[in-house]
């Protein structure tokens, strides 16, 4: 997606500059630059642009972005997962977030948008209108990423509610995918031809009773009847999950689901590293931080947060998901032990 539009820029762009400050300088656009195995996920940044909208977010956020700027190899691509809006989708939550992103895609990483429960289709469109066009389900921000050994569907489970676009509509609820979407997606995985990844902001399960549905069944039991389904990944819940949704008691029965860290405004804090291979996938958890905002001290000064937020950051900082294709328990069949050798 193009955006490096100079319309939106202006003071938003200075504080991302300045929040991105340390980053590699110089990209000289060759294909070293750049792991094409390796995608970054993002999610739950939920960037504000109202005098109420949380201060410590657009610096969390943005050091975060420093440390994606300064790997090298650089990632090829960023996935997004929704509520990039602080609360409401205010037009003006987008034209902040946007000078964030564009420091992606002026360093050549290719960046896809999704849509959370805290967004709004019309605002979001109005300041990165590609998203109308590219979408293949009309009404729908909808996404396929190709990745570099498998595929990856970026729903949008946003629900229409109504509330307008005050702060009061803060759009919490749950998610949904509508008619059309499910039936554009079950086509698409009919004809799939290499593993995909299915994902959405939220999650396939909700307590204490909702879930993601494909005609009728829950989506990680709908995606179980094809082969090529490798995985669930999602957002909104702010913590770090690696875990199975839909077990049975033989190995292609297991389907994985990833959930991802926030981006910088409570809960687990960091990104998500996904590289695929033509075995399979491993998602490696980068988080800084964990903190609620309910805390009454200085959610800036990790020092003095309590401890066992710190052990939680502590423990969970490199830990893994493993997907692999065909979608199945890596065994070794030689020996029928299980085996990572496919890593």
């Amino acid at each position: 997606m193009d955006m490096n539009r100079r319309s939106f820029l202006g003071k938003g762009a200075l504080f991302a500059a300045s929040a991105l400050g340390g980053c590699r300088s110089l990209f000289t656009g060759s294909a070293a630059d750049y792991d094409e195995s390796l995608t970054v996920f993002l999610s739950d940044m939920h960037i504000g642009s109202s005098a109420n909208a949380p201060k410590h977010q657009p610096l969390k956020f943005g050091a975060l972005l420093a440390e994606i700027l300064r790997m090298d190899p650089l990632p090829r691509r960023v996935v997004v997962f929704g509520d990039i809006s602080y609360k409401a989708g205010l037009k003006g939550d987008y034209v902040a977030a946007f000078p964030f992103f564009k420091q992606l895609t002026d360093a050549g990483i290719q960046v896809t948008l999704g849509m959370g429960n805290h967004d709004r289709r019309p605002t979001f469109l109005e300041v990165w209108p590609e998203y109308a066009a590219s979408s293949p389900v009309p009404g729908r921000i909808v996404s396929v990423v190709p990745l570099q050994h498998a595929d990856l569907v970026l729903l949008d489970s946003l629900k229409s509610i109504g509330g307008g676009q005050s702060e009061a509509a803060r759009g919490y609820g749950e998610g949904e995918l509508g008619a059309e979407q499910e039936e554009w997606l079950a086509d698409w995985m009919a004809k799939a031809k290499r593993p995909f990844f299915l994902a959405s902001h939220h999650p396939e399960f909700e307590p204490p009773g909702h879930s993601i549905t494909v005609k009728g069944k829950r989506i990680d039991r709908f995606m179980y009847q094809f082969p090529h389904a490798a995985g669930y990944i999602h957002g909104h819940n702010h913590m770090w999950r690696s875990d199975f949704a839909y077990a049975r008691w033989w190995p292609d029965g297991q389907i994985p689901v990833l959930g991802l860290p926030s981006a910088g405004y409570w809960g687990d804090i960091g990104y998500v590293l996904f590289r695929t291979s033509p075995n399979g996938a491993r998602a490696t958890l980068r988080q800084t931080e964990h903190f609620f905002p309910r805390w009454k001290g200085d959610v800036t000064d990790a020092s003095a947060q309590p401890l066992v937020w710190r052990e939680r950051t502590r423990a969970n900082d490199g830990q893994t998901c493993l997907f692999t294709f065909p979608r199945a328990w890596p065994w070794n069949e030689k020996s029928r032990d299980f085996s990572l050798e496919r890593y």
